[in-house]
């Protein structure tokens, strides 16, 4: 939803509360349906709160969330490791 650019509401568990941080997202208590139904109120009723929320959602996932980059993170991070053979491994 964050790369669509759609606002998101979610419950504060697990790494969605880092996920939305810095304005991306409004985050509500999990298993309050009361507290979903009122984000999603004050959302719909407010489009330029909206628009905000999901222009800053899109661009954090770009910067963050970024496939290729991420991918070539992780190899870089793969080929600066040292690859230690099974018979090293078996003579500690």
């Amino acid at each position: 939803a964050m790369a669509l650019g759609t606002p998101v509401v979610a419950s504060s568990i697990a790494g969605i509360p880092e996920a939305l941080d810095d304005g991306c997202g409004v985050l509500v208590p999990p298993q309050d349906p009361g507290a979903l139904a009122q984000a999603l109120g004050e959302l719909l009723d407010d489009p330029g709160r909206r628009r905000r929320i999901a222009d800053a959602a899109r661009k954090r996932t770009e910067s963050l969330y970024d496939q290729w980059a991420n991918g070539r993170a992780l190899a870089a991070v793969l080929k600066s490791t040292t690859r230690h053979s099974s018979a090293a491994t078996s003579d500690r």
